[in-house]
């Protein structure tokens, strides 16, 4: 039998979309029994614009008797001919996608019918729903084009209509004139003629008698079949539920056939990975170098900081190659060179002041500048690897990339660059292409999100769009991580109940404690961020390791303890559930932050440098993201909490607005 699937999920509070979807599919899968086919009915499905529902129907052999009109056309010339039926025909019904415009209005007061389109009173006036309507359909094109890997030509023909569901049984004047107007409860009977009448069904001269309505290429069908089948799995209870070692499975198929391309020019070409937060540069460094050291390379990752080193451990652990690739820090890499060639005698902190670090550097540059062979530098300066792996590589200064190739050769470089995560002060990246020539390199631009579960992704790309519309994220979802979870609340707020039931999500997803890390603002005069969690943390009996303690900052972290960490230090780290302690607070750092290192910079430039660091912090999260907020009288707040409480998010959000 023909079976109607509203694609929504089961276990939360629907939105009003989801409702009425189900509402067609009861009244579906009652009508079209005993029928076979299937019928899925997509609820606030996000394109270029939001559509309330869009409808697959697809029927193998259904036949239904239908009164319309239908298109002859010749066989041979392709002329064609509009014909009416003078009775009802047999018409053979084969697939119909239609884009359903909701409408909650239903009194006579409400619309409004004019020259065949139906206008809608809205606040601001009467709205023409008719040309919304219509101008939903290109939008759903190109979404079924990029989704399908077809041309626009190869999407099925598209209806657009107008649904005003709460309609009761009276007709208002001129109904009739809007061709794409349903009024209250679904009939199919109508409905099926209603399509006919907007598209008809086709007869071939070569084969009279036959209507066909909705004829697509197999190849075709099919392909719109499996992609909704894929959407259908993502909704159900009890499939998706995507824990840390499957997400690692997925990610670890997905790379093993992304980088077949370009693994083969390591050590042959300068390797560039190039992708926005949550792309997965850091486990394609981590897959590559493990390659390499396969064929006998002797790799080293350098990161940007000790905790990404830790982390990079981490992730190469769950992907099966913990142990056998030595990760170092940028730093600890260079200031061990300078030791062992007597350029320092011990490592203290004044090196990092007044610029003492770089001087050094150029000492070191000085020291094998006329030393011809990479291999004699290395011998020379007592370094055992052969091919460096560089994280984050967007942050270094120009003397450490002249070193490296300088040491390594640039053939022998494969560099991770993170599109606008610059955390150095600086405004622009250093070019690590510069002076290398076309055939002397390889960009592998990374798009698609190797992190952030898909319903995360959707948030911070919406977020980027209402932040700062001139330079959005564009985040790519990927298709395999599905769910998601945003939580907001006050900070004060952030209780026992809570905190326990994040920690059981994350056992229940197969993590450790290490997998819950807390991100909070600059330590002040006054406040000590991190010590307000400290405190609550103890008091709850719950293990905890604060990196933001002097003390610990050289020490690793332990598995079986939340992360506390300065959100200066996120950059490149990822963990299962992320707590952003105080984001008012946060992002009033990073404005102030910048106008002090950049005092000329523009209000444009400000509010890209806050998007910016906004896009490295969210993306942080793999499954869940809390936020909190000091203020909830704060703009950041209210921004954050008007976005939020859209119906788009109803699914994945929940807001504990206390007030």
């Amino acid at each position: 039998m023909a079976v109607c699937i509203p694609l929504v999920f089961n276990n939360y509070n629907p939105n009003e979309e989801e409702l009425v979807a189900k509402i067609f599919c009861d009244a579906a899968n009652k009508y079209f029994e005993g029928i076979e086919g299937k019928i899925y009915a997509l609820p606030s499905l996000k394109t270029d614009r939001e559509l309330d529902l869009v409808v697959w129907m697809d029927f193998p052999k259904y036949k239904p008797t239908i009164k319309t009109g239908f298109l002859k056309i010749d066989s041979v010339t392709k002329n064609t001919e509009t014909k009416t039926f003078k009775s009802k025909k047999d018409v053979w019904f084969n697939s119909s996608l239609f884009i359903l415009e909701l409408k909650k209005h239903n009194t006579t007061e409400s619309i409004s019918i004019r020259n065949g389109n139906l206008f809608v009173k809205q606040t601001d006036g009467l709205k023409d729903a008719s040309d919304q309507s219509f101008n939903q359909v290109h939008p759903l094109k190109n979404f079924l084009a990029e989704k399908l890997i077809i041309s626009g030509g190869e999407v099925p023909r598209i209806t657009n209509l107008i649904w005003l569901y709460k309609w009761g049984d009276n007709k208002p004047e001129g109904y009739e004139d809007v061709e794409n107007l349903i009024l209250g409860k679904i009939n199919f009977d109508r409905l099926l003629e209603q399509l006919c009448r907007l598209n008809a069904p086709v007869e071939y001269s070569n084969n009279p008698g036959n209507y066909n309505y909705g004829s697509i290429n197999e190849s075709i069908r099919l392909k719109m079949s499996n992609f909704l089948e894929d959407r259908r799995k993502e909704k159900a209870i009890g499939i998706g539920l995507i824990s840390r070692n499957k997400l690692n499975n997925i990610i670890r198929k997905d790379i093993d056939v992304e980088h077949s391309s370009y693994f083969k020019n390591v050590g042959e070409k300068l390797i560039i990975l190039k992708g926005k937060p949550g792309t997965g540069k850091t486990i394609h460094l981590a897959n590559l170098a493990y390659h390499a050291k396969e064929l006998e390379y002797t790799p080293l990752i350098l990161t940007f900081n000790r905790a990404l080193s830790q982390d990079i451990d981490r992730l190469m652990e769950y992907s099966g190659f913990g142990g056998l690739i030595q990760i170092n820090t940028l730093h600890q890499f260079f200031l061990k060179i300078l030791k062992n060639n007597g350029l320092i005698d011990e490592v203290t902190s004044e090196i990092f002041e007044n610029n003492n670090y770089i001087n050094l550097l150029v000492d070191l540059m000085d020291l094998i500048k006329d030393i011809k062979s990479e291999l004699e530098i290395r011998k020379e300066l007592g370094i055992d690897f052969d091919l460096i792996f560089v994280d984050e590589a967007q942050d270094c200064d120009e003397i450490e990339r002249d070193l490296i190739f300088k040491i390594f050769g640039i053939t022998n470089c494969v560099i991770s660059i993170g599109n606008r995560q610059i955390v150095r002060k600086k405004k622009t990246e250093i070019r690590w292409a510069l002076g290398t020539t076309k055939n002397e390199r390889q960009v592998v631009n990374l798009k698609i999100s190797h992190r952030n579960k898909k319903d995360l992704t959707d948030w911070h790309n919406t977020f980027s769009n209402y932040h700062y519309k001139q330079r959005p994220w564009e985040l790519k979802e990927n298709r395999n991580l599905h769910g998601g979870k945003l939580i907001l609340l006050k900070t004060n707020e952030y209780s026992k109940a809570l905190h326990i039931q994040l920690d059981k999500n994350l056992i229940k997803n197969e993590n450790s404690k290490y997998d819950l890390m807390f991100l909070t603002p600059n330590k002040t005069t006054n406040i000590n961020y991190s010590s307000e969690i400290c405190e609550r943390l103890d008091g709850w009996n719950f293990n905890y390791f604060n990196n933001n303690d002097k003390e610990n900052k050289t020490k690793k972290f332990p598995i079986d303890a939340y992360r506390i960490l300065n959100y200066q230090s996120c950059r490149g780290l990822e963990a299962w559930t992320i707590v952003l302690w105080n984001l008012d607070t946060i992002i009033q750092n990073i404005k102030a932050n910048y106008v002090k290192d950049f005092p000329e910079s523009t209000e444009s430039e400000i509010t890209e440098h806050v998007n910016n660091w906004l896009l490295m912090i969210f993306t942080r999260a793999i499954d869940t993201l809390v936020i909190t907020f000091k203020n909830y009288e704060s703009e950041e707040y209210k921004m954050i909490l008007s976005l939020t409480r859209s119906d788009d998010f109803g699914h994945m959000a929940e807001i504990r607005d206390y007030n």
